[in-house]
C-alpha cells in the first residue's frame, strides 16, 4: 500500500507541475491573443466618419442663414464630413460618385432635384402642400415642412383673442385643400368658420369686404395667389379699417401689420434638422414617420397694431406655455 500511495503521490505532483507550467504559458499568450483580436475589432469599435451633403437654392436670407448654421454646428464634429452645394452646381452623377450617408435639401427648388433613392434625404423649408408630390413618397425620404400645425395656430388664436368666435379664411387653389382640416379644428374649439374662395376671375377686394362683415378675426393661410406683395397691403388696410385683427403666418407679416403669428427662427429650424439628421445617421429604427411639422417655434406680435385696435392680450410667454401643454 505504501508503494502504491507513494507512486500515486508522485504522479499527482508531476501532473500538477505540468498543469501549472502549461497554464502559465497560456496566460502569457493572452496579451498577444488580445492584440491579434483587436486587429479585427477596431474598425467596429471606432466610429466611422459620416458624410452629409447640404443642397440649397440660396433664394432667401433664411436659406443662407440655416445653411451657415448647419455648417457651423457640425464643423468641429470629427465624426462628420460636411459639404454644401448650390442646387445648380451638382447633379445625380456627382452625388453618386462621392460617398454620402445623408442629404439635406433647403428650399423647394433643391427638393425637386433628381436625387438618389438609396440615401436618406431630409427635405426642409418646403410648404406642407409640396408633400403631394410623389417624389417625397419614398422609404428614404423625410420632410420638415414650413407650416405650423393647424391645431397649434388655432389654439394660439383662441388664447390670444378669447372673445373672437367667428373666424374668417380666404383660400385659393394652393390652399383650398386645407379648408376641411381647418373646419374640423374650428369645430373642436367651438368656433364658427366663414370662408371665401379666390381665383383669378373673381375680385379679392369684393370677397374680402364681404367676409369682413361676418367675422371677428381673419386667419391667414399661406397661398401665393392671396398673400403676395400686391395683396398684403390691401388685406392689412382693409382689416385694420374695420378693426378686424389679422393673424399672420410669419414674422415679416407681423412686421407689415398683422396682429400676431407663430413662426420658427432659423436657429430653431436648424436644431430640428440637426436632431433628425442624428437619428437618421445613428438610430434610424427609432423614426416612426416621414413628415414633420416645425417642432420649435416663437411668437411675434405687433404691439402698435394691438394698441391701435385696443386689443388686450395675455402675456406671450404664458400663451406659449399653454400651447406647449396642449401639445403634450
Amino acid at each position: 500500500m505504501d508503494f502504491f500511495q507513494s507512486q500515486s503521490s508522485s504522479l499527482w505532483k508531476s501532473y500538477a507541475r505540468d498543469l501549472i507550467f502549461t497554464t502559465s504559458i497560456h496566460f502569457k499568450r493572452i496579451p498577444a491573443v488580445l492584440a491579434f483580436c483587436c486587429l479585427f475589432i477596431s474598425p467596429i469599435t471606432y466610429a466611422t466618419i459620416k458624410s452629409i451633403l447640404i443642397i440649397t437654392d440660396n433664394r432667401t436670407k433664411t436659406h443662407n442663414k440655416i445653411n451657415s448654421l448647419l455648417l457651423s454646428e457640425w464643423e468641429n464634429d470629427k465624426n462628420l464630413s460636411i459639404r454644401s452645394k448650390y442646387y445648380k452646381d451638382i447633379n445625380l452623377q456627382q452625388i453618386n460618385n462621392t460617398p454620402t450617408d445623408l442629404i439635406i435639401t433647403l428650399g423647394t427648388l433643391s427638393s425637386k432635384q433628381t436625387l438618389p433613392t438609396d440615401i436618406p434625404i431630409i427635405h426642409s423649408l418646403i410648404p406642407e402642400n409640396s408633400l403631394k408630390d410623389t417624389s417625397f413618397h419614398t422609404n428614404n425620404s423625410y420632410a420638415i415642412y414650413l407650416d405650423h400645425p393647424l391645431n397649434r395656430q388655432l389654439n394660439f388664436l383662441t388664447l390670444l383673442l378669447p372673445s373672437a368666435n367667428k373666424v374668417g379664411v380666404l383660400t385659393a387653389d394652393f390652399s383650398s385643400n386645407k379648408l376641411t382640416a381647418i373646419q374640423e379644428e374650428i369645430q373642436k374649439l367651438n368656433l364658427s368658420l366663414y370662408s371665401r374662395y379666390i381665383n383669378k376671375g373673381n375680385n379679392i377686394n369684393r370677397e374680402l369686404n364681404s367676409l369682413i362683415e361676418e367675422i371677428d378675426v381673419l386667419f391667414a393661410v399661406p397661398d401665393p395667389l392671396i398673400h403676395n406683395r400686391e395683396n398684403i397691403p390691401f388685406l392689412l388696410l382693409s382689416t385694420y379699417r374695420y378693426s378686424i385683427p389679422l393673424i399672420g403666418f410669419s414674422k415679416s407679416y407681423v412686421n407689415a401689420g398683422a396682429v400676431a403669428a407663430i413662426y420658427s427662427t432659423p436657429s430653431q429650424i436648424m436644431q430640428q434638422i440637426k436632431e433628425l439628421s442624428q437619428q437618421l445617421l445613428y438610430s434610424p429604427l427609432l423614426i416612426s414617420k416621414h413628415y414633420f411639422a416645425p417642432k420649435y417655434f416663437s411668437i411675434a406680435i405687433n404691439k402698435s397694431v394691438i394698441n391701435s385696435l385696443d386689443i388686450h392680450i395675455p402675456d406671450i410667454e404664458t400663451i406659449k406655455t399653454k400651447l406647449l401643454l396642449l401639445e403634450k
